[in-house]
C-alpha cells in the first residue's frame, strides 16, 4: 500500500516559502516608506550655490544746513552786484533747496521798554513775575523790490525776519562797551573839556538790509501765513531767578531757501549808491524755536 504522507522535506519547503514571500513584501513596504518615486532614478544633488548679496546701496549725503556765514557770503556778493548797477543772470543757484539754521540773538539788554521797531524782544512783568518773549514777523509785502518782481502779480503776502548786524557772523549777544565815566571836574582857569559824542549817533541802530522772506502765492494755502501774528513765549520766573540770562535770548530759524520764480535765490535793490542795497533770500521756514541764550535750552518750538 503506497505511503501517501508528506515528507519532512516538503513540509520545510511549504513553511519557507511563505516566509520568504512575506519577507519580500516587507522589504517592499519598507522600501516605498523611504525611497520617494523617482529617487532612484533621479541624479544626486549639485552643490548649491548661494547669489552673490545684493550690494548695498547708501543714500547721498543730505548737505549740511547753511550757516550764517555761508548765508551772508552769497548776500554779499549779491549786493555787490547790485551796487554795481547791473542784475544777476537768472538761473537756478546751488544754494536752492538747501536747508539753513540761523540763530538770531535778541534781549541782550534785558527786558524791553518799548518794543517799538523790534523783531523779537523780552517782556517782564515784575508783579507777576511772568517773563514773555516775542518775536513778530515783518511783513514786506508792499516793499518796491517785491513789487517789481516779474510775476509780482502772483504774490498775495510776503512775510519774513531781518538778519540784524550783518557784518559779524557771531550768532551771540554782541559784547557792550564800558560806559562812559564822567570827565572830571576842570580846574578853574582850564580850557574846556570837547563836547561829548551826541548818544544818538552811537545808538541810533542802522537799517536794516538782510532779511528771509517767504512768499505766498495768490490761491495758495495761507496755513503758515502769520499775518501779523507774533510768535510768543510766557513762563513764570521763580524769585530770585534773573529775567535775562547773560546771554540774552536767541530766535532759532530753521527752514530751505526756495528762491524766486527766476531761479535766483537772493534779490537786492539799492536806493543809493552810498548805501548798501537791501537784500532779501526767499526761504520757507520749517521750524521757529526760542533758545536761552547761555545754555542753548529750547524754551518754546513752532514745526511746519
Amino acid at each position: 500500500m503506497p505511503d501517501n504522507s508528506q515528507r519532512p522535506s516538503d513540509r520545510k519547503l511549504a513553511l519557507i516559502a511563505p516566509l520568504a514571500i512575506l519577507a519580500v513584501v516587507g522589504l517592499m513596504i519598507l522600501g516605498s516608506l523611504f525611497l520617494k518615486p523617482g529617487d532612484s532614478d533621479r541624479p544626486p544633488p549639485a552643490d548649491v550655490v548661494s547669489p552673490p548679496p545684493a550690494p548695498v546701496v547708501v543714500p547721498p549725503a543730505l548737505p549740511p544746513p547753511l550757516t550764517r556765514v555761508e548765508v551772508l557770503t552769497r548776500v554779499a556778493a549779491a549786493a555787490s552786484t547790485a551796487a554795481g548797477g547791473t542784475d544777476e543772470p537768472a538761473g537756478r543757484e546751488p544754494i536752492i533747496n538747501r536747508p539753513f539754521r540761523l540763530r538770531i540773538p535778541f534781549g541782550c539788554d534785558g527786558p524791553a521798554a518799548s518794543p517799538a521797531g523790534q523783531q523779537a524782544w523780552v517782556e517782564f512783568d515784575a508783579a507777576r513775575r511772568t517773563l514773555k518773549l516775542v518775536a513778530r514777523p515783518a511783513i514786506w509785502t508792499d516793499l518796491p523790490m517785491i513789487r517789481q518782481l516779474p510775476v509780482a502779480a502772483e504774490v498775495e503776502a510776503v512775510e519774513g525776519f531781518w538778519l540784524p548786524r550783518p557784518w559779524t557772523d557771531s550768532e551771540a549777544c554782541p559784547p557792550r562797551p564800558e560806559p562812559v565815566k564822567a570827565a572830571p571836574v576842570a580846574p578853574a582857569g582850564a580850557a574846556p573839556a570837547p563836547p561829548p559824542t551826541p548818544a544818538g549817533d552811537v545808538a541810533a541802530p542802522p537799517p536794516e538790509t538782510v532779511g528771509l522772506a517767504r512768499l505766498f502765492a495768490k490761491g495758495g494755502s495761507r496755513v503758515f501765513r502769520r499775518d501779523g501774528r507774533p510768535y510768543s513765549f510766557v513762563r513764570k520766573v521763580p524769585e530770585g531767578e534773573a529775567s535775562t540770562p547773560p546771554g540774552g535770548y536767541r530766535l532759532v530759524l530753521e527752514g530751505r531757501v526756495t528762491g524766486y520764480p527766476d531761479g535766483r535765490a537772493v534779490r537786492c535793490r539799492g536806493d543809493s549808491p552810498d548805501r548798501r542795497p537791501v537784500c532779501l533770500v526767499a526761504v520757507e521756514f520749517d521750524r521757529v524755536a526760542f533758545e536761552d541764550g547761555e545754555t542753548g535750552a529750547v524754551l518754546a518750538e513752532w514745526r511746519e
